[in-house]
């Protein structure tokens, strides 16, 4: 444990905490700001695994903000959870670290949080965030909760059974919520998942959770260099909270919809298949002969067509960036995915 002395010598972690910290393993969903930094600093800290998903590949976009990728990821159409995969493994070649470019939903999420003693939560959108909440409820694992904004960043860490939770959280009309399309500083990147770090640290190694970091929301601005800390209190009583109290998970048990399933995030169209089956890329590779700018790799095929960009998994999904409409990104998966 040389290469951990300086950490070790602090001593609320101490050699206890950096042994429970090397035989824990963290789930990391979501690989954009918050989650590639969170699982940079587990990484460099020692913790003993690490499972990373995210659907999504680099684009240059994300390199203002988001940790380890290179301009070559993006060139490269790299999906995020292995670009991310190998440059932890040369950080520290001891943490096993699993990539998954998976999209995580009802149907795979249980499966996700299997041998995992923490989970972090660096995804984008609010359905994501309840299936955690709820998987994490359900499976009796803590769970840290972060959001950036401008220069406005959230964290908050739920230990079920114990702490409020999402749904508790996000019900409550004091507290803040994150305000979208206000831009984005980077470093309110960097303090926001340097604090998911260490709350998610803290669950794996204390014992007891304390008010000063379990149960409360801790609310930071960057720019004005300012933070607080909001005591979030369980919903119970007349208005119990439908998942940590009445044990209902309406995201875990929602039914499939029938045929492709197309989800809006902000100015990305994700497109599902109805079933998820191996597509060849190189069939896909062949219909696009005609477009001129069009990148692949073994896990999937990029392409702009005029202001579009569209990209065709492996397992059969579909993102289109930059439509005026989803319809349009509809008639794209219909023409390079139907039969």
């Amino acid at each position: 444990m040389e290469r951990f002395q300086k950490q070790i010598a602090f001593e609320p972690l101490g050699s206890k905490g950096q042994e429970v910290l090397s035989r824990s393993k963290a789930l990391v969903v979501g690989l954009g700001g918050l989650g590639s930094h969170v699982a940079e600093m587990l990484c460099r800290m020692g913790i003993g695994g690490l499972r990373l998903v995210d659907r999504d590949y680099v684009d240059v976009t994300n390199l203002h903000r988001q940790a380890l990728y290179t301009e070559e990821d993006a060139d490269q159409v790299r999906p995020k959870a292995l670009a991310l995969r190998e440059r932890l493994k040369s950080i520290n070649s001891r943490v096993a670290v699993d990539g998954k470019v998976w999209h995580v939903d009802a149907s795979n999420v249980t499966r996700l949080l299997k041998g995992v003693d923490v989970v972090i939560d660096g995804s984008d959108n609010l359905s994501l965030r309840f299936l955690l909440n709820e998987a994490c409820v359900r499976a009796g694992k803590p769970l840290v909760f972060g959001a950036v904004a401008g220069s406005q960043g959230y964290a908050m860490a739920v230990l079920p059974g114990v702490t409020a939770c999402l749904r508790c959280l996000l019900s409550q009309n004091t507290v803040p919520q994150p305000v979208r399309d206000t831009g984005l500083y980077p470093p309110t990147v960097r303090v926001t998942s340097a604090l998911q770090c260490s709350l998610a640290v803290q669950a794996l190694v204390r014992r007891k959770p304390e008010k000063a970091w379990a149960g409360r929301l801790h609310v930071l601005d960057v720019w004005s260099v300012e933070m607080e800390a909001i005591s979030v209190a369980r919903r119970v009583g007349s208005d119990p909270c439908p998942v940590c109290v009445r044990g209902e998970f309406e995201w875990l048990s929602a039914e499939k919809p029938t045929g492709p399933q197309v989800i809006v995030d902000d100015d990305v169209v994700n497109i599902l298949p109805e079933r998820k089956a191996e597509v060849d890329l190189n069939v896909i590779r062949a219909r696009l002969q005609r477009v001129q700018h069009v990148k692949a790799n073994e896990y999937l095929v990029w392409a702009q067509i005029g202001d579009v960009e569209m990209a065709v998994f492996r397992d059969g999904r579909m993102s289109v960036k930059g439509v005026g409409d989803w319809s349009e990104a509809v008639h794209l998966y219909e023409r390079y995915l139907g039969e």
